[in-house]
């Protein structure tokens, strides 16, 4: 493996896992604002608040994601014939 795959794979991970982050991150922003104003301290609402961050991420930019990993496999076994 070469190092700059290693470099490709580690870039990637870490891109996905940024976005997952973040969304996940605003959405429990948002529902700590929500249960600030509302004064409902309930610890389902910031699961409820993250999981439809993490759900709307999923939604809006699923093409996106899977075609970056899409490519990145291809790179790697691109030109090896393991099917034959």
């Amino acid at each position: 493996m070469t190092p700059s795959l290693v470099i490709s794979a580690l870039q990637l991970v870490a891109y996905l896992g940024f976005l997952l982050l973040g969304s996940i991150a605003l959405g429990g922003g948002v529902t700590a604002i929500l249960r600030v104003v509302t004064q409902i301290d309930d610890p389902s609402i910031g699961f409820l608040g993250r999981a439809a961050g993490l759900a709307l991420l999923l939604w809006i930019s699923s093409g996106y994601l899977s075609s970056e990993i899409l490519d990145f496999t291809v790179r790697v076994w691109g030109g090896a014939d393991f099917y034959r």
